[in-house]
């Protein structure tokens, strides 16, 4: 059984946004050409998932602001990871590959 304030569903919604984020960085990194990128399914579905991800994990910043103002961290670099990685994809649809250089990992 979850905890009372539904920890363990915080949990998994933020190791389900890290994963897809993670995935979809590697993805974006391997494509040789911005097409690559824009015809791929599977990546498609993963910006999709990520977009659809983002409210549930800024509602879960404001939750643990609340209730545990030192535990924000992780979510906070949950969330600027999945900023930059959908910024990539955007640069990717305008034109510009993502690269390996920079970035966390």
């Amino acid at each position: 059984a979850a905890p009372p304030g539904g920890n363990a569903a915080d949990e998994t919604a933020l190791a389900s946004a890290n994963s897809s984020v993670e995935m979809l960085l590697q993805m974006l990194q391997a494509a040789e050409t911005c097409e690559e990128i824009s015809a791929n399914e599977l990546i498609v579905e993963l910006v999709a998932q990520v977009k659809s991800l983002q409210p549930k994990l800024e509602t879960l910043v404001q939750d643990k602001l609340v209730a545990d103002p030192d535990g924000v961290g992780p979510l906070l670099s949950s969330i600027d990871e999945l900023h930059r990685v959908l910024g990539l994809y955007d640069g990717a649809q305008a034109g510009v590959l993502p690269s390996n250089a920079g970035g966390a990992g």
